[in-house]
């Protein structure tokens, strides 16, 4: 018997991101790029006559997806050659108004907001470098902006990547996300639990920002000691 797999992932942006996430291994990945549009279409070339056994086709993978700029164009290709489920994750940081939109017309199937907390101090303290209320306010105009539409067929979902870190605030996003989706489109709220590997990342990391902080604050008293 013949094996054809149903998940296609190409991956647009590697090893680029504008968050630091305490769990992510990014900064192991050697290749750091944009894919081109030549060479995305190279790729879909060699799966589009296959459309009829895939079930997803995923645009992320070690990097963030949005700072693609050609991004919705590469959507509306894959969407014109008939690929099915076309999909990414991102941490909305890069998410104007304007992206919104054209997201939206592009034939996007899923869209995978990846939040980690339903606090500033605990979002901002596990993807290190955004800012909450802005992601936040990103996140809900998308949703708006699909709501408006009506017949645009994108799907949300907010992702927790649960740890030691925000564990007890699961319940809390759970319950506000939930309101705010909408499960006529297929909405869901998302949380998996982070692997060893990130987990471990993540013990590192803290221990590398208190180490930092410790050194700051040694380095203040030494320049107020001189100041005497």
């Amino acid at each position: 018997m013949e094996y054809f797999p149903s998940h296609l992932q190409i991956e647009v942006v590697a090893g680029i991101c504008s968050a630091d996430c305490v769990m992510c291994t990014i900064k192991e990945v050697r290749r750091k790029g944009v894919l081109s549009m030549e060479d995305y279409s190279y790729i879909l070339s060699k799966f589009e006559n296959h459309t009829d056994k895939l079930q997803y086709l995923t645009l992320h993978g070690m990097g963030e997806p949005l700072l693609d700029k050609t991004l919705p164009e590469k959507v509306a290709l894959a969407r014109d050659k008939g690929f099915p489920g076309i999909g990414f994750a991102t941490n909305a940081t890069h998410l104007t108004p304007e992206k919104s939109l054209e997201l939206l017309a592009s034939g996007l199937n899923t869209i995978i907001f990846s939040l980690d907390g339903i606090t500033k101090q605990t979002h901002e303290s596990i993807r290190y470098g955004v800012n909450y209320e802005q992601v936040l306010k990103n996140v809900l105009h998308f949703i708006a902006y699909r709501n408006a539409r009506g017949s645009s067929s994108t799907k949300v979902i907010v992702r927790m990547i649960r740890q030691e870190s925000n564990r007890h605030e699961w319940d809390a996003y759970k319950t506000y996300w939930n309101d705010q989706l909408n499960p006529d489109f297929g909405d869901q709220v998302s949380v998996f639990d982070v692997h060893n590997w990130g987990v471990r990342q993540e013990r590192e990391r803290e221990r590398e920002r208190e180490r930092r902080k410790h050194i700051d604050s040694i380095g203040c008293i030494n320049y107020r000691a001189r100041q005497n």
